[in-house]
């Protein structure tokens, strides 16, 4: 795997493996969900040293509709998927864009990893089972384990592990 591809799939992963920090949904004119926020994170590679890695995300979904757009912390855009019903492109820097029915299947041609991006959104908005909970609250989908609190009223940290990943 080439350098810039290890290094996109290690922010990916950062993304939504470990955490969104200050995470917030923002009304769009258009009727779209639009939520934005940072990413941090250290990961352990296979040597066992941590990487590290921050940045910024921008998610927008209307209906079948969406783009999830990956800064880094300069405000350098990463990547950029989008996706509508039936088809997805995924832009990586310079490269060529890859092409497929589903973000996920780009997101697993691109890097080798399927990342549930299409539920990105339910992650985000997902209330606990008892509405007057203000403490954390966890749920599992598609094999990833998503831990969510509410920091303020328009602010919330998610988390998702895939164990398979080795990541925690």
């Amino acid at each position: 795997m080439n350098r810039y591809r290890a290094l996109l799939k290690y922010l990916l992963l950062t993304l939504f493996a470990v955490g969104l920090a200050g995470c917030s949904s923002l009304d769009s004119r258009d009727g779209a969900s639009r939520y934005e926020g940072r990413f941090s994170a250290s990961i352990p590679d296979a040597s066992g040293a941590f990487q590290n890695a921050s940045g910024s995300f921008t998610f927008l979904e209307k209906n079948e509709t969406g783009r999830l757009t990956l800064t880094s912390s300069v405000g350098i855009r990463i990547a950029e998927i989008d996706w509508n019903e039936g088809s997805s492109t995924i832009r990586i820097g310079n490269r060529e864009p890859i092409e497929a029915a589903e973000p996920e299947s780009a997101l697993s041609e691109a890097l080798g990893i399927r990342i549930p991006v299409k539920r990105f959104s339910s992650w985000l908005t997902r209330a606990p089972i008892d509405q007057n909970a203000s403490e954390a609250f966890t749920f599992e989908e598609d094999g990833w384990v998503v831990n969510v609190r509410q920091r303020s009223e328009n602010t919330r940290l998610v988390t998702a592990n895939q164990p398979e990943l080795g990541i925690r």
